[in-house]
């Protein structure tokens, strides 16, 4: 218990809203998960991942929820 307490990172996200998320993050944990497997499974190449991660980075529900979550934390934080 006490070396997991030292290691352990309170996951900030917690209680913070975004309402882009509410509407597309169950989508795209559903794909990430389902490539995670053909990856594993060796059903697509490795560089497929590189490929969906780098175009998520520019799909634009996830820039937006990215930016809400960034807001609601400052918001939270005061900044």
């Amino acid at each position: 218990q006490d070396d997991r307490t030292k290691n352990s990172v309170a996951d900030t996200s917690i209680g913070l809203f975004s309402p882009t998320a509410q509407q597309f993050l169950p989508e795209f944990q559903k794909n990430v998960q389902d490539l995670k497997t053909k990856v594993l499974l060796g059903t697509v190449p490795m560089t497929a991942w590189d490929e969906y991660i780098a175009k998520m980075k520019n799909d634009p529900n996830v820039v937006k929820m990215s930016q809400e979550m960034t807001d609601a934390y400052n918001k939270r934080a005061g900044k």
